[in-house]
């Protein structure tokens, strides 16, 4: 392959990046959901699997350089917003 016909990777504005990537961040906001209601049914080790999936997920846009960090900033936000409207852990 020669080395001028590889494309640098772009780093996206924040608002196009979250257009581009929306469908991501649906996880880290309906994660803490999902821990408040499969708490009862799951056992740790896969809500641990479940976390580090959907966080390397949202991640990724940010860790491959096509998002800047706000992105993930974004990311965490939604995933604590989602952690205050979820039903309670008992």
């Amino acid at each position: 392959m020669n080395p001028s016909s590889i494309r640098p990777v772009v780093k996206l504005p924040l608002g196009q990046a979250l257009r581009t990537y929306w469908w991501i961040l649906i996880g880290m906001l309906a994660f803490p959901a999902l821990l408040g209601i499969g708490k009862q049914f799951l056992p740790f080790e896969v809500i641990i699997v479940l976390f580090f999936g959907f966080g390397l997920t949202a991640a990724w846009p940010v860790l491959s350089g096509r998002a800047p960090y706000s992105f993930w900033l974004v990311a965490a936000g939604l995933c604590l917003l989602g952690a205050i409207v979820a039903p309670p852990v008992r």
